[in-house]
């Protein structure tokens, strides 16, 4: 009786002992990686709701000497793709729309190739519309100024990729329609949608849908000498040094609803611990976003392929389902959030800092290092 008494002891001070042990294990990993890239944005790791690690490193504006801390905003990228579907979700539980109607239904002026394709085809990446492709970086600063309704008038002219549901293929255009469309019946502008019907009831208050103006420098050419506070640039090096690449989208532009929503790890974990919970839709719309509808051709840093569901993607290892999503703009800015459902773990990474040579980011690989941690039971 007394052998059981102690090895129970023993069990509870290994126990007690392995929660302090993991930051230490995930700051050496960070450390690694300090060693041979360059590092730049704020990290969170959490357990349910229990952060167990956090971190911020580099320059939130490196041209003002400003240091990036957990509190720092950064730009999602597509990232963002989760709260439009999770806008057209709460319109589907408030029965306005459904996920079986045809695209036709809001924009009467699409071609009749366009019949077919369905709210659940545009939600899915499976819709034919052509993906975000721009030529140039001017390309992207035009986009990210420019209006819906006249982008919308160009996208209508390009034929369809492949029939609607024949595949999978990435387009960021299609959660652009889908911001429209939430324009179109809620009758707000898609940040007041947002705001309206998440940030506030749920009090993200470093969160929102983009900014009144473009950025100071965007590659090197002057839109406004105005900065905004707690939010990160984006840079890219280049020969060792930061250039600034930032862009802050306008409010209301065709940028909306696929990669302009600024936010912080701590508004993140927040957003998606509700979210699972059912706390934000109801509990058959919240299980859709995470559903294994598609099957990509995204890897995740790991053999197993991804699926899509609507602004989420997973992938089943061993006996675990990890929901994910990425984001990346090109101009400096990377994120991810990574969840395991196995370990009940988040971990986020929002990046400002890419390297030019590289022409890739850090972040999935930081992600999924530190969810094989746990994996691995280095951490148990």
């Amino acid at each position: 009786m007394k052998l059981i008494i102690i090895l129970l002891n023993l069990a509870i001070i290994n126990l007690s002992q392995a929660k302090k042990i993991a930051p230490q294990n995930i700051e050496e990993l960070v450390n690694n990686f300090k060693k041979s890239n360059y590092i730049s944005g704020s990290i969170l790791v959490a357990k349910g709701k229990e952060v167990i690690y956090k971190n911020a490193l580099g320059y939130a504006n490196y041209r003002f000497n400003v240091f990036n801390t957990i509190y720092t905003k950064h730009s999602l990228a597509s990232l963002s793709k989760q709260f439009t579907a999770a806008g057209i979700m709460r319109l589907v539980d408030q029965k306005l729309i459904k996920l079986d109607d045809s695209i036709i239904k809001y924009f009467p002026e699409a071609p009749e190739t366009w019949k077919e394709i369905t709210l659940h085809h545009l939600l899915t990446h499976t819709s034919g519309l052509v993906s975000w492709v721009y030529e140039g970086r001017r390309e992207m600063s035009t986009y990210a100024a420019q209006d819906f309704n006249e982008r919308f008038k160009v996208l209508i002219q390009a034929p369809l990729k492949f029939s609607p549901g024949e595949k999978w293929e990435y387009s960021s255009i299609a959660y652009s329609v889908l911001a429209g469309i939430i324009r179109k019946v809620s009758g707000l502008k898609y940040e007041e949608f947002m705001r309206n019907e998440f940030y506030v009831p749920l009090s993200m208050t470093n969160t929102d849908e983009g900014y009144e103006g473009i950025n100071i420098y965007d590659h090197g050419r002057t839109y406004q000498n105005k900065t905004i506070k707690n939010l990160s640039h984006g840079y890219v090096i280049k020969n060792g040094q930061w250039t600034d690449e930032i862009i802050y989208y306008i409010k209301g532009t065709a940028a909306a609803g696929m990669g302009y929503t600024h936010s912080t790890v701590y508004d993140l974990l927040h957003w998606f611990t509700e979210l699972k919970n059912n706390n934000v839709l109801s509990k058959e719309s919240t299980s859709k976003l995470f559903r294994q509808y598609s099957k990509t051709t995204y890897k995740l840093h790991s053999p197993e392929v991804s699926y899509y569901g609507y602004g989420w993607m997973s992938i089943n290892r061993q006996d675990d389902k990890i929901i994910h999503h990425t984001g990346y703009s090109g101009t400096g800015h990377s994120s991810i959030y990574l969840y395991s459902q196995k370990h009940d773990l988040s971990i986020i990474i929002l990046a400002n800092v890419i390297e030019a040579k590289k022409n890739s980011f850090y972040s999935k690989k930081m992600a999924m290092d530190i969810l094989d941690l746990f994996d691995n039971q280095e951490i148990k």
